[in-house]
């Protein structure tokens, strides 16, 4: 029940569909039921128990989380093309410093994103079309600042 049903309110509008219907809950492999007001009780402790676990969980993984931002490194996910992880930081990718340079000058000065693909394949470095729209979409990634860490920029922030 406590992998179906991440919070109570969710448990509570199923159940509301079910009690209307005149359907109970009756497990198996476990002890718990619906049929009966203990039943009831015992299986509304059971889940509040766990999403107190879960709300407990969360409240961790957010205050990491706000540890490593006060530190100034990364939190999780992946980096933008062109940058790689050192020390928990964000830091241009040496190996495709030269190609992203290209691919962002190509586009500021021409507007094409076919010319600044061009640019950086002529650096040695093929991006596909989906990659160049992400960068695109993502471009103040590219002026310094990933996940509020601050790096090195290919890009101002004006452009």
């Amino acid at each position: 029940m406590d992998r179906w049903f991440r919070n109570l309110r969710d448990f509570y509008k199923v159940q509301e569909v079910l009690d209307s219907n005149d359907v109970c809950w009756k497990a198996i492999l476990e002890d718990y039921e619906t049929e009966t007001s203990a039943g009831r009780f015992k299986l509304n402790i059971m889940l509040s128990v766990a999403q107190h676990e879960a709300d407990q969980t969360s409240d961790r993984i957010k205050f990491t989380f706000a540890q490593k931002r006060a530190r100034g490194e990364i939190t999780s996910g992946r980096m933008p093309v062109g940058y790689v992880t050192k020390d928990k930081k964000p830091v241009k990718d040496e190996s495709k410093r030269e190609a992203i340079q290209a691919f962002w000058d190509a586009y500021l000065s021409t507007g094409s994103m076919n010319k600044a693909r061009e640019a950086a394949q002529q650096n040695g470095l093929f991006l596909a079309l989906n990659v160049c729209s992400l960068m695109l979409r993502n471009a103040q990634k590219y002026a310094g600042s990933i996940q509020n860490c601050p790096c090195e920029p290919y890009i101002t922030a004006e452009q």
